[in-house]
């Protein structure tokens, strides 16, 4: 263990096995298929056949519109929607598939469908991932800074109005694999920069991505990794690699993330908040058993792990240097209860957010 003892805190002396990644780096061309709402045409529907049980990767609906289930797209289907920039979320999330990281399946269905098309979508991705529970999230396109929280998993019959009052709302929507937001055992965000710097925070059991990336929530450790380029892969070692544990206050960081619960999450899921939102929050998480918020969290952090958020950084940073100009980008994952580790999107700020006028 001596040779972990110039780190502020410990971390787990295991071996480094570096995950050889191989990818084709595509040659991306066409229009994204949702770009501008594209119809379908003969050509693309004679290309969409896959899938379990027959289903295609995408269909039309009444106005021209198309909805899609990442799982069903075909390899070019999948490179096209990843250059895509109408709806950040889902395009990103079709990069992250595209590259080989671990990702939850998803579909997308564009703003102003009918009831009856997202009813439609519903039954059909339920069928193909075999749960009537869903997470529900949502992508207006470039965003301002007050756009919906989302990531709730729901029951089919409580996820339809919710879902249909954000399509009323002119966003589009995203149906997920379920989680338990509530039951994560990590959040992680990876912040890279064109300079070839990356920068990872981390906020441990009972938090979640949104913390980080929206909700006011200092995380628990920083790690500063000296790159200096993303030219070449590099094999870190500890003299890269800078943690720090954030000296905030526990208590401050736990009623940060109650605030967001009754301020944001539990209205999102239709949940009237009574009272006080911290308040609510705690007994509404305590009434369910979710305590992990309270709970001592042992810190077991490894070099492999750095080197394996590393390289699925690396992994992006390559292809968005190979497609399109970039000066930084932020990529979230989670490892959740099941300990399943996932990434939910890639934020690259030139296409995230409204510009101010």
């Amino acid at each position: 263990m001596a040779l972990f003892s110039n780190l502020p805190i410990p971390i787990c002396a295991t071996s480094v096995r570096i995950e050889q990644r191989h990818w084709r780096l595509l040659r991306l061309g066409a229009l994204s298929l949702c770009r501008e709402y594209a119809r379908d045409s003969p050509a693309t529907w004679g290309s969409a056949q896959a899938g379990a049980r027959g289903l295609r990767s995408f269909w039309p609906l009444e106005r021209g519109f198309v909805c899609l289930i990442v799982s069903l797209l075909t390899h070019e289907e999948l490179a096209r929607e990843a250059i895509g920039f109408r709806f950040p979320k889902w395009h990103t999330t079709c990069l992250i598939h595209l590259l080989g990281l671990p990702s939850l399946d998803v579909a997308l269905l564009p703003p102003s469908a009918s009831k009856k098309e997202l009813r439609d979508l519903i039954d059909r991705f339920s069928a193909q991932i075999e749960s009537r529970k869903i997470l529900l999230r949502s992508d207006g396109g470039r965003e301002s800074g007050a756009y919906a929280w989302g990531g709730n998993t729901l029951a089919v019959g409580d996820l339809v109005p919710l879902a249909y009052e954000l399509l009323a709302s002119n966003r589009a929507i995203l149906l997920l694999e379920p989680t338990d937001r509530f039951h994560n055992r990590i959040s992680v965000q990876l912040l890279g920069t064109v300079e070839g710097n990356l920068s990872i925070e981390i906020l441990g059991p009972g938090y979640d991505a949104s913390d980080l990336n929206r909700g006011g929530v200092i995380p628990q450790y920083s790690i500063e990794v000296r790159l200096g380029t993303w030219q070449e892969h590099l094999t870190l070692g500890l003299p890269d690699i800078k943690l720090r544990e954030n000296a905030v206050n526990r208590e401050e960081r736990i009623q940060q993330r109650l605030k967001n619960l009754g301020s944001k999450i539990l209205p999102a899921m239709g949940i009237p908040v009574q009272g006080e939102a911290e308040r609510f929050a705690e007994e509404w998480l305590r009434k369910r058993g979710c305590n992990d918020l309270w709970e001592a969290w042992e810190r077991s952090f490894s070099l492999g792990d750095f080197q394996r958020w590393y390289d699925d950084a690396y992994t992006v940073a390559t292809e968005l240097t190979r497609s399109r100009a970039w000066r930084a980008f932020v990529l979230y994952g989670s490892i959740l209860s099941d300990y399943r580790f996932v990434y939910w999107d890639v934020v690259d700020g030139n296409r995230k957010w409204k510009r101010e006028t």
